[in-house]
């Protein structure tokens, strides 16, 4: 898994979280909707129900949404999940360094509704590297995103560059001094060449797999265009032992008004 993950900047492993996890975080979901909509009988994140109900959801009420999706990503249950003694021994092995210096941050349960519904969230070529910088400059760093869906091309799932990751990190000029707000909106996006766009990789994911992809890899989200939403459950895992810089260690426009890039 590790010469994968270093050679190419991406592992993916298939059933990684088992049935009984599976259903956790089912109830977590249904658990977190329930404040706000009847959540009739549903028993799988395929349930066109569930789909049809956070979709309306999002439409109808996108600030209630928002509220929704804000207390779901602090929820202490999606976090626990990533603190699982598999997965600190996956970071371990993929990073090569010790189960006790792996640092995890940016926890998130993206929720992607299909497009025109939501165009916000659409990012393009980009790194992680210039939002999360608590490795830099060495980055021995990944991502590690679960499939809550079955996620595929035609619903927008992440595109990954092979191989792109070993370029280093791009470093982002002209970024504006602006206010809070504006920062967090920021993208810091990468052009990529004709030889790269031949290269693209979009692997197909069921529920429970994991791609844990190098955070210095060029990746984008897709657009959604089935009926159905899009769900994933992300965090970032970082080698203390490698760079390691106290005070960057929270997503970048989290502590500051003023960008603090290398």
């Amino acid at each position: 898994m590790s010469v994968q993950f270093n050679k190419f900047g991406y592992y993916h492993k298939k059933n990684f979280l088992t049935i009984v996890e599976k259903f956790s975080l089912l109830n977590l979901l249904k658990n977190s909707l329930s404040k706000y909509m009847k959540i009739k009988s549903c028993n799988n994140f395929e349930d066109i129900k569930l789909h049809k109900s956070l979709i309306k959801f999002k439409k109808n009420n996108p600030n209630l949404f928002t509220e929704m999706y804000d207390n779901l990503n602090l929820n202490s249950q999606l976090r626990s999940i990533f603190y699982r003694k598999k997965f600190i021994n996956l970071f371990s092995k993929l990073l090569n360094t010790n189960i006790n210096s792996i640092y995890l941050n940016g926890f998130m349960w993206r929720i992607d509704v299909p497009y025109p519904i939501d165009k916000r969230n659409l990012l393009g070529w980009h790194q992680d590297g210039p939002y999360y910088q608590v490795c830099h400059p060495k980055y021995n760093s990944g991502i590690c995103a679960i499939s809550i869906t079955n996620n595929t091309k035609k619903n927008g799932a992440v595109s990954y560059i092979p191989k792109s990751h070993l370029n280093g990190y791009y470093k982002v000029n002209n970024v504006k001094k602006s206010n809070f707000r504006q920062l967090r909106k920021e993208q810091f996006k990468i052009k990529i060449n004709s030889t790269e766009e031949k290269s693209i990789v979009n692997p197909d994911t069921n529920t429970g797999d994991i791609v844990c992809s190098h955070l210095n890899i060029k990746h984008k989200g897709g657009i959604n265009k089935t009926n159905k939403v899009r769900m994933s459950m992300l965090c970032r895992f970082h080698d203390m032992n490698s760079t390691f810089n106290s005070g960057k260690e929270l997503y970048i426009f989290n502590k500051n008004k003023k960008s603090n890039l290398f």
